[in-house]
């Protein structure tokens, strides 16, 4: 054998014991990052992570999947029944895509550290009691297409870092105790779906660039403290079937093609507000509509006949202006 094919085969060994060792520490990572997350649990009732000790590999723990190179691919731990709080160590399962706490007790923060999840799709940690502010470095997180941190305990402003969540097609915030502003950066969300605001303490008006969302097929923004005209553009997304800005002190008039530019409503709330104006007849076109709730606001003029809504499951009008006293009513 000649010393150059001697000195490559060495070279050749040398490389994929690195690569060996390499993927091996990873994985150690990896284990030692879920047992941190495990020692951070202090309320395990249902015995769910009795699997998780060395007699066994991490992968074949209860709520472990890992990809086939052996890195964890998802922690899926909801209804658990937990309590205690989220380990920091959580960041560092970088191959991470599935993060599933969902319905727990878990209280403490949401540590930063997530930020570094650069492969997390779904981040899931509603139903907990989790406080404090959210942390914008969530935004770094580009590759999520569901954030649910609803009913929760959480304070402070959305952050505008939002809006680098490109890929977000849900957005569940509602339940908690979240001040200020609806981000006007909430524009760049093009891609979602279905947003969650209800029951914050909210303020302002709602932003006008919320309409060019045309992927939006739900906004529920009930229960805060918004107010103004509720912008036009709102009223063209055609994908609509839930809209939701009940209790709230929002004002104006519904559009009178309100039932035309929404086909696909199935819910419409506007109760306990300051809208005025008449209930626009065109409201009939919306066929699958099965909640339309306008009571508490200072609409007029006649009820427009709602024969054509055979869906419809429950309607409120009380505590308006309409009708004219007379019998035709």
């Amino acid at each position: 054998m000649s010393s150059i094919s001697f000195f490559l085969i060495i070279c050749a060994s040398a490389l994929f014991h690195s690569f060996h060792f390499s993927i091996a520490g990873s994985n150690e990572t990896d284990r030692l990052s879920l047992l941190d997350f495990k020692a951070k649990i202090t309320g395990d009732p249902l015995g769910v992570m009795r699997s998780w000790n060395d007699t066994v590999h991490f992968c074949e723990w209860h709520g472990i999947t890992c990809h086939r190179g052996g890195r964890v691919k998802k922690l899926e731990l909801y209804s658990s029944k937990f309590t205690g709080f989220l380990s920091p160590s959580i960041g560092n399962l970088s191959f991470l895509k599935v993060l599933f706490l969902y319905n727990n007790t878990l209280g403490g923060t949401i540590p930063p550290e997530i930020g570094r999840l650069n492969r997390l799709r779904y981040l899931l940690l509603g139903k907990n009691a989790i406080e404090g502010h959210i942390p914008p470095n969530i935004s770094a997180c580009s590759r999520l297409t569901e954030l649910n941190i609803g009913s929760d305990r959480l304070v402070g402003k959305i952050p505008s870092e939002f809006s680098y969540l490109v890929h977000l097609q849900l957005l569940r915030l509602e339940k908690n105790y979240l001040t200020g502003t609806i981000p006007l950066s909430f524009e760049n969300l093009s891609s979602l779906s279905k947003i969650y605001l209800y029951y914050n303490y909210l303020s302002g008006s709602i932003p006008k660039s919320l309409g060019k969302l045309n992927k939006l097929t739900l906004l529920s923004l009930g229960g805060n403290m918004l107010s103004g005209i509720a912008p036009s553009p709102i009223f063209n997304l055609t994908l609509l079937e839930a809209f939701d800005v009940g209790v709230n002190n929002l004002e104006g008039n519904l559009p009178s093609d309100l039932g035309i530019k929404l086909p696909n409503l199935q819910w419409f709330s506007i109760f306990n507000n300051n809208f005025t104006g008449s209930i626009p007849t065109s409201i009939i076109n919306s066929s699958g509509l099965s909640v339309l709730q306008f009571s508490s606001n200072n609409l007029t003029g006649q009820v427009p006949s709602l024969h054509r809504l055979a869906n419809l499951l429950r309607l409120t009008l009380a505590n308006n202006s309409l009708g004219y006293g007379q019998p035709s009513d």
